[in-house]
């Protein structure tokens, strides 16, 4: 059973993810959204959670990379997570795009953004 996992965009040391994240909590709340109802987070990791289940040989990894994100791609990236996604949104959609590019356009007129990404590697067998 193979698993990657998929950071958060909102956590990270580059000042372009405190600018985003303060879009995101002016237009959405403090409490991250999913879908109809609020993210209350994951206190197991993947590896607590697959000890206590019938997977055995519970190996894990990672890589580190820095990948480069345009200013599109971190705002198309939004649109797809649940907590900020279109229907989210609702009404609000233009307003956080626009307020989105114009955070993220003042600290980088280049629309260049680089990311510091750890992929993180999960797999076990039954």
């Amino acid at each position: 059973m193979p698993g990657l996992w998929n950071p958060d965009m909102r956590i990270g040391d580059e000042p372009w993810i405190a600018a985003l994240s303060e879009v995101v909590r002016s237009h959405l709340g403090e409490h991250r959204r999913e879908g109809n109802g609020h993210y209350e987070g994951v206190e197991l990791s993947h590896e607590e959670l697959l000890r206590d289940s019938p997977f055995e040989e519970i190996r894990s990894g990672s890589t580190a990379a820095t990948v480069p994100w345009t200013l599109n791609e971190v705002v198309g990236y939004l649109y797809s997570k649940s907590f900020a996604n279109r229907e989210v949104l609702g009404d609000r959609v233009d307003a956080f795009g626009s307020d989105l590019r114009a955070a993220l356009i003042a600290l980088e007129l280049s629309g260049r953004f680089p990311r510091a990404l750890e992929a993180v590697w999960t797999c076990a067998r039954r």
